[in-house]
């Protein structure tokens, strides 16, 4: 299943590939005996990427807000350099 998303770095519209769904516990306290659900993707040969759904049967919106939200905290960081 392949879904729109934006890259880290252009913020441009891509596709992802979901490698793996699959239901965890959760580890919010406030989500006590409850699952999540893990969802693997791959953005390119070489970025592989797992974010965590409080939810344990999430959407295919829920899903693609999260990869979303989550490439954009990436393409925060990605491609700068620091100095140490």
């Amino acid at each position: 299943m392949a879904m729109p998303t934006p890259t880290p770095n252009q913020g441009e519209v891509k596709e992802v590939e979901i490698i793996d769904v699959r239901p965890v516990p959760s580890t919010d306290p406030a989500r006590l005996g409850k699952m999540d659900t893990l969802v693997t993707y791959r953005v390119d040969q070489f970025r592989v990427y797992v974010v965590r759904i409080p939810s344990e049967s999430p959407s295919e919106e829920d899903i693609k807000k999260a990869i979303r939200e989550q490439l954009e905290k990436i393409g925060k960081w990605a491609g700068k350099k620091l100095t140490l």
